[in-house]
């Protein structure tokens, strides 16, 4: 059987830098959050000859990546999974020897989505509504996924950001919300565990694995649920 390899894509400011950084890239890591978190991603690269320390490396800027994999399943099979696209908030050089990471987050770059806080009110529009138009004021597009999509009579967005008053109107009706690629996607998790499995990965699949039981320090000393009046459906929960 041939070597399983694994290697990634990068898109930098819409330069593919693959090739310029493979010799260098000593660490990639990415996190797929499920919902109220940014994914993110990291890159560490050997900077021994000061080749990435510049200043054309910017707060703001644009990073796509993706993540290949060659002879995973068998020999001759290909796999990709595209991580999305990333704004770079935190480069940083350090040493010794010299280093110099990358850290991008998915939130989109424009500050009047994650940091400006506005105040207005809504009236008879339903979370699809209001999603759509914070979307469009963001140059994202909106996936809306479930069925439930509930019209809220009167809701207040008082010195919120976009981004702050949007995870609060989902939480608060038991949908999820995630940035992903330039998208934002509300989806109910209710929904999508109700779907059939696209995998089932066993124990002869992992590298490794641990697992613990705690009877304290848990994290865990209670637990909160809302239902609709209307519908008697769970909405919400933590």
């Amino acid at each position: 059987m041939l070597a399983r390899r694994a290697s990634i894509q990068l898109i930098y400011a819409g330069k593919d830098i693959t090739k310029d950084i493979s010799k260098d890239l000593e660490s990639f890591s990415f996190t797929d959050n499920i919902s109220g978190v940014a994914d993110d991603v990291s890159i560490t690269l050997d900077d021994r000859e000061k080749k990435y320390i510049k200043d054309e490396t910017q707060l703001g800027d644009k990073i796509q990546a993706k993540i290949k994999t060659t002879n995973w399943r068998g020999d001759g099979d290909s796999q990709s999974l595209n991580c999305g696209s990333f704004v770079i908030d935190a480069p940083n050089s350090s040493g010794n020897p010299r280093r110099f990471s990358l850290n991008g987050v998915s939130i989109p770059s424009d500050t009047n989505f994650k940091d400006t806080p506005k105040d207005r009110i809504w009236k008879e529009a339903s979370i699809k509504k209001i999603a759509q138009t914070i979307a469009d004021n963001s140059n994202v597009s909106l996936v809306f996924e479930s069925k439930h999509n509930p019209v809220i009579q009167t809701v207040e967005q008082s010195k919120q950001s976009d981004m702050e008053f949007i995870q609060e109107i989902c939480k608060k009706n038991g949908l999820m919300l995630k940035i992903y690629n330039h998208k934002l996607i509300i989806f109910s998790e209710k929904e999508y565990e109700s779907k059939n499995s696209i995998i089932t990965i066993t124990e002869e699949m992992l590298t490794g694995w641990s697992l613990d039981t705690k009877l304290s320090n848990s994290g865990y000393d209670g637990c909160k649920i809302k239902y609709s009046k209307i519908t008697g459906e769970l909405i919400a929960y933590e």
